[in-house]
């Protein structure tokens, strides 16, 4: 059913890391009034409809077809999935859009959807690029170019513990060790084309803290030349009263001194082997490092 009320229009990559942030920030807006349509995949909206608690019944919830891999099956190609979602999902969202009567007044899209800065562009609407990695993450990418690449004879000597501000001066508590990770990601190139297409958006939005990235936030709104923001942490706080089953934790976490715990969170997406995460338990088990692992029902400790 096409909307009748003039909103905003919210897109969030389809995975759990940036389907939450964005359901977040929609409840946000939605506090302040803002009417929002919330645009995922059949699946996706079984699977947000399953969870509790549900979203918001303000919400208003749109769907375009199953066009990319399941999300039960996708970590098993990872570049596969991502270039699906670069590939297959720009046509059905436009379908979307055209359903929309009045046309949305902006377009909050998810900034690793590259063609939605595209398809906003192309409509005259203003497309706002939410990122759910951290400004430090996005910078690098921003200027990956000025960064010599580790062990490749053409580029000039350089220690790993080479300052990373030598190459972009935004970043000074990194080292280009830091970064030499990102050399073999596999998705790489398109999260460099996310970061190269974000520059072509009317707003920007980091889930962080502005105090926590001060200079790193305000050099990028100077590369960017438009407005960027941080939003704070894209955590549902605005529910945590009403959750009861985590209340243990945060006792025993305020009884804890500063800087004593550790916190572990393998995230929703890859796996590791049963031998690896044993290996990584009796790791941290034998530190005898206080922690809190957050772990999925079928894990072990």
């Amino acid at each position: 059913m096409a909307s009748s009320r003039r909103g905003v229009v919210a897109i969030p990559f389809p995975g759990r890391g940036h389907v939450n942030p964005m359901m977040v920030l929609s409840r946000q807006l939605i506090a302040r009034g803002v009417h929002v349509i919330f645009i995922v995949t059949e699946e996706w909206h079984g699977l947000i409809n399953s969870v509790d608690p549900p979203p918001p019944p303000e919400l208003d919830i749109m769907t375009m077809p199953n066009c990319i891999p399941s999300e039960s099956g996708r970590g098993k190609d990872h570049p596969g999935f991502v270039k699906a979602v670069f590939t297959k999902m720009g046509e059905p969202f436009e379908e979307v859009l055209d359903r929309l009567e009045p046309a949305p007044q902006a377009i909050i899209a998810d900034t690793y959807l590259p063609w939605a800065v595209e398809v906003g562009n192309r409509r005259g609407i203003p497309i706002c690029s939410l990122s759910t990695m951290p400004a430090a993450f996005f910078s690098v990418l921003l200027h990956f170019e000025r960064i010599p690449p580790p062990e490749n004879p053409h580029s000039p000597v350089r220690e790993k513990n080479e300052p990373l501000e030598k190459y972009i001066p935004s970043l000074p508590s990194m080292k280009l060790s830091d970064v030499d990770p990102m050399f073999a990601m596999s998705s790489l190139q398109a999260a460099l084309q996310a970061a190269s297409t974000a520059k072509k958006a009317q707003c920007m939005l980091f889930t962080s803290f502005y105090e926590l990235e001060p200079f790193t936030i305000n050099s990028i709104r100077e590369d960017l030349n438009y407005p960027v923001y941080a939003t704070g942490p894209s955590i549902p706080h605005m529910l945590l009263p009403e959750v009861n089953s985590s209340d243990h934790i945060t006792n025993w976490l305020d009884n804890q001194p500063k800087n004593t715990v550790l916190y572990i969170s393998l995230g929703s997406f890859l796996s590791v082997p049963p031998s690896q995460f044993e290996e990584i338990a009796t790791g941290v088990k034998a530190s005898d490092v206080k922690f809190v692992w957050v772990a999925r029902e079928n894990s072990s400790l």
